[in-house]
């Protein structure tokens, strides 16, 4: 549950930054989190990621840094200095900000985080000022005004004095906005086949007919793409689908470190697919062009259309070794746990919600996965399931979602994934933390 936390806490924010870039647009974070009590966890670490790749890490234990990359970054000694020096400087501030706020929420026990973004941005070439977050087991402390280009505090305990506020914005400025900058340049330069590659989506558009309802469903996929940024439009009889009559996925990261997304449409009767073609567009910066891929009615229900970059020399025999092989490949495989999430999603003009219940990379691919309100299950019926999907590097992903009426609202529940897999002894329970995501969304908006 800890785990749950710290991920939900600390990730949700950095994953809204890096979806707003746009297209031209690369970014350099530090993800900190300093925690009080016992844990079997550092009491201090970081890691630094250039746009979504993990590239360094640091932490209490150790006190130096480590690289995730499988070269030597070409930093001398000076910038290595004071690279390690900024990690020193933001472990401190992080426990003082921790020691100050503590007494305000009464904690004198127990396990507490207090975690920080900091980073900047690229945007064709131009550099952004440093911009940072922080928050207190979840709860937003300080946030980052675009217009003045400074940081807000949440707290009176966490406002300088004037000297102090100054000092600290002249560091920001002249020493570590710059190292900032460099250190961005320095890996899109050396690692630019990573950061910078581009991959074509793969796209489906997939009829979905619910077994016992009959209810019916049009969805887009888009997966194995990079970068992330995509755009994807669904039409019916050539006509674009208002976004609002849509329920857009949240952006998932594949095994391979590509990514995936969908778009649905629940069909009503005069929207069933035997009397309109649907078609998906999609624009990517792999594309020279946009992508077209079409549903025709006449077609059986549930078919596929799968748009797949597929070589006409490849043999019938030759295809046939390939998939004897990788099942052969797949039945030595052991079992892999799964990695679960549960998600709050709100449409941004409608207000409708949604709680989703993801799990992804495990193997092999049977896995239930139920969803309970305050303990209850709620019934198969009201859920929607998804496809299982297969991930890049062989594990696989399956989610299951629940459309909230007023009375589910989730400030009035708690909402619980129980998985169970055969690579685990025990039954896997994710709670969705309500209290700390109200709180911080309250605090967000007052920005």
């Amino acid at each position: 549950m800890f785990l749950t936390y710290l991920y939900t806490s600390c990730t949700f924010v950095f994953l809204a930054l890096i979806e707003n870039a746009n297209t031209d647009s690369h970014s350099l974070w530090i993800l900190a989190t300093f925690i009080e009590g016992e844990t079997q966890f550092p009491k201090f670490s970081a890691v630094l990621m250039v746009d979504d790749v993990q590239v360094e890490y640091f932490d209490s234990n150790d006190n130096k840094i480590i690289s995730r990359r499988h070269w030597t970054v070409e930093d001398v000694v000076e910038e290595q200095d004071l690279k390690t020096f900024a990690f020193f400087s933001i472990r401190d501030d992080l426990t003082i900000s921790f020691q100050l706020l503590k007494p305000r929420f009464n904690h004198t026990g127990g396990v507490h985080t207090y975690q920080q973004i900091v980073g900047c941005e690229l945007n064709d070439e131009v550099a952004s000022p440093l911009k940072m977050w922080d928050a207190y087991d979840g709860i937003a402390t300080l946030s980052y005004n675009k217009v003045t280009n400074k940081g807000h505090s949440f707290f009176p305990e966490l406002i300088w004095s004037n000297l102090k506020s100054e000092a600290i914005q002249q560091m920001k400025t002249h020493v570590y906005q710059p190292l900032c900058v460099r250190t961005l340049k320095s890996y899109l330069k050396q690692d630019k086949n990573t950061v910078m590659r581009k991959v074509r989506p793969r796209i489906r558009v997939m009829l979905k007919t619910h077994p016992e309802s009959g209810a019916q469903q049009v969805s887009c996929l888009a997966t194995g793409f990079y970068p992330r940024h995509i755009n994807m439009t669904l039409l019916r009889d050539g006509q674009t689908v208002p976004e609002e009559c849509l329920i857009t996925g949240e952006l998932l990261l594949n095994g391979d470190g590509t990514y995936q997304q969908r778009k649905t449409l629940s069909l009503s009767v005069e929207e069933r697919p035997e009397r309109h073609n649907y078609t998906c567009t999609v624009t990517h910066t792999s594309l020279s062009n946009k992508l077209d891929i079409t549903w025709e009615p006449g077609t059986a229900p549930d078919i596929t259309f799968i748009a797949v970059a597929v070589s006409v020399a490849v043999s019938v025999i030759g295809v046939l070794v390939l998939a004897v092989a990788a099942f052969i490949k797949r039945k030595r495989r052991s079992a892999v746990r799964p990695r679960v999430r549960v998600m709050l999603k709100t449409h941004p003009e409608s207000g409708a919600q949604q709680v989703s219940c993801l799990a992804t990379g495990f193997y092999p691919r049977h896995i239930n996965m139920t969803l309970l309100r305050d303990g209850q299950t709620v019934p198969e019926e009201r859920l929607i399931t998804g496809e299982l999907l297969p991930n890049g590097d062989g594990t696989y992903q399956q989610r299951k979602t629940l459309s909230l009426s007023v009375e589910e609202r989730p400030e009035r529940h708690n909402y619980t994934c129980t998985v169970t897999h055969t690579s685990l002894s025990n039954n896997l329970d994710i709670t969705w933390a309500v209290a700390a995501f109200i709180k911080w969304k309250r605090r967000s908006a007052g920005e």
